[in-house]
């Protein structure tokens, strides 16, 4: 439940591209948008962060590596 820009995946991305780690990194995360209050399962959904839409996500980018 983090923010891609500004994020965790991006420090990661950067330490690897920094210290000469060449691999491919799925970026999971609320997009840079201000999200709206609500239930905690609605706000997943509307953001992809869900678990079957992370799921399905995971698999897709795993079949396209």
């Amino acid at each position: 439940d983090h923010a891609l820009q500004g994020g965790f995946g991006e420090k990661v991305a950067a330490y690897c591209a920094e210290n000469g780690a060449h691999t491919k990194l799925l970026m999971l995360g609320v997009k840079g948008i201000c999200v709206s209050q609500g239930a905690r399962d609605k706000q997943l959904k509307a953001q992809g962060l869900d678990a079957e839409s992370l799921a399905a996500r995971i698999l897709s980018w795993k079949e396209n590596r």
